[in-house]
């Protein structure tokens, strides 16, 4: 009798240890996750797996992706790219006759894999929307939480503080508690307990009775409308600046707002083939920070100077539709605020095709409130480079035309000579504002020069080459020559040469004087304003030169007292 009594005795103190020992237990079950580690949790999954945090994206090793998120991907890592058909996206436009024209024949869409280290990552925060997921990053403990968002879980609501339990019982260790208001998600039940994970990616077990279940799953409201942009009216003049980008964007969040510069055009889309295939280079995080510093971001998409394979895609209008559909996905998806039409080396006997297909995209952008502009060479009578363009119709057509008022002597030139002298340059403006209207009318400013190296060949001839170099890269050239530097009037430019292994160098200098020169057209003109190409060749002086004359109307002269202090 005694033994039974005293069992008893131990049973309830065992009991009554267990309820307030477990409860003191340090946070953390079979369900939870280390701090620290590389873990991401799939709707109610724990799974080991690489990840990155980059802005305002989350990175997820592309083997994590196929096996345990979206199996829809095609990747090929030789090309650092990645492939998802459109009829697997979810996305739709606010413009309903955007939205069935988009979608009335099916695309791939393709993307930029992030490299590092050898591994492979796909940017899942920037397609939630697209391919059905909602992802979060818990920045405190470095956990990326993902879920699905057609999979069955709920929402629920604590209807008071309570304790979320290691398993449903009420004896159970504590893994963490919840107060009152706090929302859950809903994954399973047993018993009289549902099992949860809380908004810090935390597993366990709360009671039915203290949670209010919602009545829908309220992941299913990721927003996946491609909202239209607002008409857009500059104020004076603008400042515009191409961004080569050769397959990923330049990371440009650590540098300043430019004063001078109103707009960024990125060199993102390229058509591939003549059925109106684009390649995608675009970067959200680039957007982002562009849009946060004041900047609008006009796409660029080029027909990779390929006169034959253009010439077949303006034959098709089904290529030309192909084209459109991605154009408007892609500017829809990245939020751009325009796109910059950089179709060059066009066979002449196209010339009316490149006019109604530039019209036919157009009028498609415009319905969704995209500014559209168009780069053109000075008129001439090279019939692929300058005749192929009907300024007049394409100036009628567009929102602005971006004159290339260089190339003067081109790369590969049988003459030396300035990229863009300013006699040169104005008379390009003069017969181009004969056919565009001024106010539409954008002057192109090279940030670029080339050193040309002349070299005596048998039969007395000169062998001519030359090569494309920024401001400071062909400084640092001459003053390693010993090169002298004196103005030159008759090209606006400064001009130096020098010898070196019985070879003659010579080159005509863009810096902070000749631009500031070539920038007086604007204000002559009266022209929209400038176009420079391009960002990272210019010296870092340039930026408040054009800032004082296009946005705080200081003269030339004014420029040349400062420059002279």
């Amino acid at each position: 009798m005694k033994k039974g009594i005293l069992f008893l005795i131990c049973l309830v103190v065992l009991i009554i240890v267990g309820a307030f020992g477990f409860s003191l237990m340090v946070e953390g079950s079979h369900f939870q996750y280390q701090e620290g580690t590389d873990t991401l949790i799939v709707d109610n999954e724990l799974i080991q797996g690489r990840t990155i945090i980059d802005g305002s994206d989350v990175f997820v090793a592309i083997d994590i992706v196929d096996r345990f998120i979206y199996p829809f991907v095609d990747v090929i890592t030789e090309e650092k790219r990645f492939f998802i058909p459109s009829k697997l996206t979810e996305f739709y436009f606010e413009n309903s006759e955007l939205d069935e024209f988009v979608k009335q024949k099916d695309f791939i869409m393709n993307f930029n894999l992030k490299e590092e280290e050898g591994n492979y990552y796909l940017p899942l925060a920037f397609l939630q929307n697209l391919i059905g997921i909602e992802v979060n990053y818990i920045e405190e403990s470095g956990l990326v939480i993902i879920d699905s968002i057609n999979s069955n879980g709920f929402i629920g609501q604590a209807i008071e503080k309570i304790n979320v339990l290691q398993q449903p019982r009420l004896v159970s260790g504590k893994v963490t508690s919840i107060n009152t208001g706090e929302t859950v998600n809903i994954f399973s039940q047993s018993g009289n307990y549902y099992f949860v994970r809380t908004l810090e990616g935390k597993f366990g077990y709360v009671r039915k009775d203290k949670l209010e279940v919602e009545n829908e799953d309220l992941r299913g409201q990721a927003e996946k409308a491609f909202k239209s942009r607002e008409e857009w009216q500059p104020e004076g003049k603008i400042g515009l600046v191409w961004d080569y980008v050769h397959q990923f964007s330049k990371d440009r969040r650590g540098e300043e707002k430019l004063d001078a510069i109103d707009v960024v055009s990125p060199t993102w889309f390229k058509m591939t083939d003549s059925d109106g295939t684009l390649m995608n280079k675009g970067d959200k995080n680039y957007v982002v920070d562009a849009h946060e510093k004041g900047y609008r971001v006009w796409g660029l998409v080029t027909n990779s100077f390929d006169p034959d394979m253009t010439s077949e895609f303006l034959a098709s209008q089904e290529a030309q539709e192909h084209f459109i559909r991605q154009i408007l996905f892609y500017s829809g998806l990245y939020q751009l605020d325009g796109i910059n039409i950089d179709f060059e080396n066009i066979h002449y006997k196209d010339k009316d095709t490149f006019t109604s297909f530039v019209e036919r995209l157009t009028n498609k952008l415009k319905k969704d409130n995209l500014v559209v502009s168009i780069d053109v060479t000075i008129p001439s009578t090279s019939p692929n480079w300058s005749m192929v363009y009907d300024r007049v119709k394409l100036g009628e057509i567009v929102d602005y035309v971006a004159v290339m008022t260089y190339d003067e002597h081109w790369a590969a030139s049988p003459k030396s000579g300035s990229v863009a002298s300013i006699g040169w340059v104005e008379r390009g403006i003069q017969k181009t504002l004969e056919l565009v209207p001024n106010e539409k009318v954008l002057l192109g400013l090279p940030f670029y020069t080339r050193l040309w190296e002349e070299e005596k060949i048998p039969g007395n001839r000169v062998k001519v080459s030359s090569r494309a170099y920024g401001m400071d890269k062909i400084k640092e050239i001459l003053v390693e020559n010993d090169a002298e530097i004196d103005w030159d009037e008759i090209t606006g430019q400064y001009y130096s040469e020098y010898e070196n292994d019985g070879k003659t160098y010579k080159v005509w200098l863009e810096n902070e004087r000749s631009l500031a020169l070539k920038t007086t057209l604007v204000e002559k003109y009266d022209l929209a304003g400038i176009a420079a190409w391009r960002k990272d060749f210019e010296h870092e002086g340039v930026w408040p030169v054009l800032a004082n004359m296009i946005k705080f109307g200081k003269t030339y002269n004014q420029i040349l007292v400062e420059l002279n202090k």
